[in-house]
């Protein structure tokens, strides 16, 4: 499992308070007092924290019990001692249940640390309704429980791949840490920022910015005594730079946090920095110093209870071995054959399935090496379907959330009214006046009500229009649904995005494979993108093969990454009448609103910037 994400959980949430609350005038929102105490000296060094922290909860009584032992299970959780973590949980909750009147709070810091754990493995989606629900439910107000909870939620939704929702919530929980009065927790944020910039390797500018958010991160440390927090961020700009392709840089990175790592005596940061060192020899022809890196992480990890690593590290191995052509694949296929990877999420089982699919064919095993590659597009799939059903299932959630907050508000509308009622009847009673202006009012606004109402319907009716072939909203019904956005995003000081699409030589898929081919891919394109984009977004068809998205509520810098999700959506999508994958692409272009721009120069904007994706080869973005 990624080590920064896993430790985003723990330490880097848990800053120091001398070194941070001094940095805001106002004030910090308090942390339970013995998590301060405990995990204060744990940014540097949480390996020599531990021990401490052990006696200190088997000498502790009463509730004070239960908080020494959620301290030592969180430096547990960010040492990656699973097992011990799991232990140090049963041992906290034995403890609160010992308490005749636990408070509140402890019973929601007990929750959240259970699910945080119980987000290991094939579980994790599992665990985001709960969170969510945990959330909710805390009282108004900044609460350094709710940050916890937005961390949770963030690290999970970027470990499932859901990359939407995972930004979108690293900016809450860096208006969290505002609202608390604790910066770190914009490091949080500015961290797992940084690794979803970096997926988006077809921007040139990808690297700039994942470095920018690491170097955000950086300026929420206290100078010099953070080294802990400083190996996880340093270890994050290396994964980063691995998914740009940069493995010069990834290296550079990698081998500084082995040395924060090694100083420290933190065997999951050793481990961690040797795995990302070995997959980068790898990468460039060097599989000979990959094994001795892979066998000390292994040895290292033996006793976390991490199953996610010990995996990367067998993929690795085998990898490393197919190239040398070692005599020793064979007998460590067998071994890597023999694992449980039903508990483990797709992407994590798929990246081992291939690396097998990869040695049986370098033994000349080819019909067993089909099968490995079969399981792996299986795995695959679910990983994509995995972060598209969690993204449905939150904005199903908010969706429900907001349908509840409505009935609440009727109720409380329908309350007044009543109350209205019986002191209109009361006013009846002391003069016929008063009860002839009363109903006059009434009249009034219901008549008003009635006329807001049949516009309403009638504005719904009109942006209800369906394009035939598609039926996404046709030119007419996208038009005013973006001018419509356009307006309050304009009003609200909101950014707002307009992007043209259109599909790449679409005239060859007609010539080639006939005009109900290329109608199945205009209504496969239609079919799939919606279920990508978010709820406000909205795709409509623009005239013939081009179409128009609207994006409110993004920015111009998050195109790429929007362009990168509906392609690799789109290339998965079946179109009767085409091969499977059909390999047609597309190219978009996009352009954010200003204060005072107008739609028809939004559009022409757009459109001038479609013409240079398409001037640039086609399949790209500007």
């Amino acid at each position: 499992m990624n080590k920064v994400l896993r430790v985003g959980l723990g330490l880097l949430l848990l800053a120091t308070v001398a070194g941070w609350s001094a940095a805001d005038t106002r004030g910090p929102v308090p942390w339970p007092a013995v998590l301060a105490e405990t995990l204060a000296a744990s940014l540097d060094d949480p390996q020599t924290a531990l021990e401490p922290a052990r006696r200190q909860a088997v000498a502790a009584n009463g509730e004070e019990r239960f908080w020494r032992w959620l301290a030592v299970s969180r430096l547990e959780w960010a040492l990656e001692m699973d097992d011990a973590q799991a232990h140090s949980l049963e041992r906290a909750a034995e403890a609160l249940a010992g308490v005749p009147q636990p408070s509140p709070d402890a019973t929601r810091w007990l929750r959240a640390a259970q699910l945080r754990l119980a987000g290991l493995g094939a579980d994790a989606p599992a665990q985001l309704p709960a969170l969510a629900a945990l959330r909710a439910e805390l009282p108004p107000g900044p609460a350094v429980l709710r940050c916890e909870v937005l961390d949770a939620e963030t690290w999970l939704l970027n470990e499932i791949g859901s990359l939407d929702e995972a930004w979108r919530l690293a900016e809450a929980l860096q208006a969290c840490g505002e609202e608390t009065g604790w910066p770190f927790f914009a490091a949080q944020a500015a961290v797992i920022q940084g690794q979803i910039a970096a997926v988006d390797r077809g921007n040139p500018e990808a690297q700039t910015r994942a470095l920018a958010h690491f170097e955000r991160a950086e300026a929420a440390l206290p100078p010099g005594r953070a080294r802990y927090l400083h190996s996880l961020i340093v270890y994050a700009a290396a994964l980063a730079m691995d998914d740009l392709g940069l493995l010069a840089d990834a290296q550079a990175y990698a081998t500084k946090a082995l040395a924060i790592s090694r100083d420290l005596g933190d065997q999951a940061g050793v481990a961690a920095a040797l795995i990302e060192l070995a997959a980068s020899d790898i990468k460039l022809g060097r599989p000979a110093d990959a094994l001795p890196r892979l066998d000390e992480a292994q040895h290292l990890l033996a006793d976390l209870g991490d199953g996610a690593r010990p995996l990367r590290v067998q993929g690795l191995r085998l990898r490393a071995l197919v190239a040398l052509r070692h005599p020793a694949l064979a007998t460590e296929l067998d071994r890597a054959m023999r694992l449980d990877l039903s508990e483990e999420l797709p992407q994590v089982a798929q990246a081992l399935v291939l690396a097998m699919a990869e040695a049986q064919a370098a033994l000349g095993r080819h019909e067993a090496a089909y099968t490995g590659m079969q399981r792996a597009r299986k795995l695959g799939e679910q990983a994509r379907k995995l972060g598209r059903d969690t993204q449905v299932l939150l904005l199903q959630a908010r969706y429900d959330t907001a349908r509840r907050d409505a009935e609440i508000a009727d109720l409380k509308h329908r309350d007044n009214a009543a109350q209205l009622t019986l002191q209109a009847q009361a006013a009846t009673q002391r003069a016929l006046w008063g009860v002839l202006a009363a109903l006059s009012v009434m009249l009034a606004a219901a008549a008003t009500l009635g006329w807001r109402a049949w516009r309403s319907r009638r504005e719904l009716a009109d942006l209800a229009l369906r394009d035939d072939l598609t039926a996404l909203p046709n030119r007419r019904a996208i038009e005013a649904y973006a001018r419509a956005q356009l307006a309050q995003s304009q009003r609200l000081g909101l950014p707002f995005t307009l992007v043209l699409l259109d599909l790449d030589h679409f005239k060859q898929v007609n010539d080639r494979f006939g005009h109900p081919a290329g109608d199945a891919l205009l209504q496969a394109l239609a079919r799939v993108v919606p279920q990508v984009l978010r709820a406000p977004d909205r795709l409509g068809r623009w005239g013939g093969e081009e179409f128009m998205l609207v994006l409110p509520g993004t920015r111009g810098d998050e195109i790429g990454g929007v362009f990168a999700r509906l392609l690799s959506a789109f290339a998965t999508v079946d179109a009767t009448g085409l091969p499977s994958p059909h390999g047609v692409t597309f190219s978009m272009g996009g352009v954010e609103a200003g204060p005072a721009v107008g739609f028809d120069a939004l559009v022409a904007a757009a459109d001038e910037r479609l013409y240079a994706a398409k001037d640039a080869g086609r399949a790209t973005w500007r």
